[in-house]
């Protein structure tokens, strides 16, 4: 399964820092269109969590294999992993990351330096990229010029966008810079993914 998830580049280098979204590009539906939260419980699908009142939030596409590619392989040894979300409810985001596990032991939360590496709240991707450089020492400058290589995730994190986000960021000769994982396009009105992005992206990755 990792494996299958590094494609074959010509430039032999991995990011170093990864840094995902949370709403829709690793977890649906969005904490927002959430009508209960906390305390969220384990259910028998690792995939899964409920929460107080029954709801469902399921890791989408390969989310699970690809931070457990991060965290558990050789050639990400040296990637930091991180979260940037403007997520609505920050408190069950956190809880959340604690519960899903990457690998057995090791929740989302633990992989982002034992949430060191968390920055949700509302507010600029400026504002949580400004951070995470001040505590990874990241390769980053002013959102128009990071460096970064942007994935657009409509279907949340499936293996194909995982594999050109570490194509592209080959293609970029392999500066120091993070790949960004995120969904910009609008929230989707019914109960699951849409199957593409609608609408203009929004720029928050723009200057």
């Amino acid at each position: 399964m990792a494996d299958s998830l590094i494609p074959d580049t010509s430039n032999d280098c991995y990011p170093a820092l990864v840094v995902f979204d949370l709403d829709a590009c690793c977890w649906y539906p969005e904490m927002y269109m959430m009508s209960s939260g906390a305390p969220f419980r384990k259910t028998g699908d690792l995939n899964v969590m409920e929460s107080c009142k029954g709801e469902a939030v399921k890791l989408l596409g390969m989310t699970r294999p690809v931070w457990a590619l991060l965290v558990g392989t050789e050639r990400f040894r040296r990637t930091r992993v991180a979260v940037a979300s403007r997520c609505d409810e920050p408190a069950w985001a956190r809880e959340l990351l604690k519960m899903f596990e990457a690998e057995p032991g090791v929740s989302f939360w633990d992989a982002c330096d034992g949430g060191e590496l968390c920055e949700i709240y509302k507010g600029s991707k400026k504002d949580h990229f400004r951070a995470l450089q001040k505590k990874t020492n990241a390769n980053i400058r002013d959102v128009s010029s990071l460096g970064v290589v942007c994935v657009l995730t409509p279907r949340g994190v499936t293996g194909g966008c995982w594999e050109q986000g570490l194509r592209d960021f080959a293609k970029s000769k392999g500066r120091p810079a993070p790949i960004l994982w995120g969904l910009s396009d609008e929230p989707p009105a019914d109960s699951e993914p849409p199957a593409e992005a609608s609408g203009e992206p929004r720029p928050w990755y723009k200057a």
